[in-house]
């Protein structure tokens, strides 16, 4: 039975390795089939090749100049966009500035962290800085410790399971995505014009005041984006407002 059991295995990762060969060869037909200005877009051509010629394994990402990895199972939209697109797929604007910030800086929050792409690119660029990188969905927490220990990032970079709000207590995590997707957009908060998908996921909501105390951590440098849930995150942290 091991013997069958590890021929399976052997079938299933060629297979898989062919499957990622495909997809690697074509990511030049992709590019070369995007128009100025389309650099990083998530469209439907996009999802037709992602879906198409799925890609399961970590991706090399380049990032506001800084290099790491992040896992995708054909799931992660940031991460598969930098593999169809190429460098500075998303957000090159929003990251080249906050590169520029986080450089300096020794302790960076990053709050709403998703699979990690910001809180990596504080944790290369800055190699003595610490990051907490805070993500309430489940799945995608999973997906950000994933990223950390593959980089090497899990001795001064961590990941808090926690939805941030001015307080504690338990709401419901609202999904906007199918579960082949990681939930990128997913909030505490209904959005205009977007229907709720899920609403069973369960999380605990802390103040960052209190996050920060029970960590043991004051940052230097704070970046939220907790998809329109932000003020209830301000309305958390009165105390580290007041320390500016």
């Amino acid at each position: 039975m091991a013997g069958l059991a590890l021929a399976v295995e052997a079938r299933g990762m060629a297979a898989l390795e062919a499957a990622n060969r495909h997809a690697r060869a074509e990511v030049a037909a992709f590019r070369a089939g995007r128009a100025a200005g389309e650099h990083g877009l998530i469209d439907a051509r996009f999802h037709r090749f992602k879906n198409r010629f799925p890609y399961h394994g970590f991706i090399e990402i380049e990032a506001a100049g800084e290099r790491f990895v992040m896992l995708s199972t054909n799931d992660d939209l940031v991460a598969m966009s930098h593999f169809w697109h190429g460098a500075d797929a998303w957000e090159p604007m929003s990251l080249g500035v906050w590169r520029g910030w986080v450089g300096e800086s020794a302790r960076v929050l990053d709050v709403g962290a998703f699979s990690g792409l910001y809180g990596l690119v504080a944790a290369a660029a800055a190699p003595a800085a610490e990051v907490v990188a805070v993500e309430a969905a489940r799945r995608t927490y999973g997906r950000l410790l994933s990223n950390i220990q593959a980089n090497g990032f899990d001795g001064r970079m961590r990941a808090v399971n926690r939805a941030v709000a001015a307080g504690p207590g338990l709401t419901t995590f609202k999904r906007f995505r199918g579960e082949n997707i990681l939930g990128i957009g997913d909030s505490l908060l209904e959005k205009d014009g977007m229907a709720v998908l899920s609403a069973e996921e369960r999380v605990e909501t802390v103040a960052i005041d209190a996050l920060l105390a029970a960590e043991g951590f004051a940052p230097d440098i704070v970046k939220i984006d907790v998809e329109g849930a932000e003020l209830m995150a301000l309305e958390g942290m009165e105390a580290l407002l007041s320390e500016g």
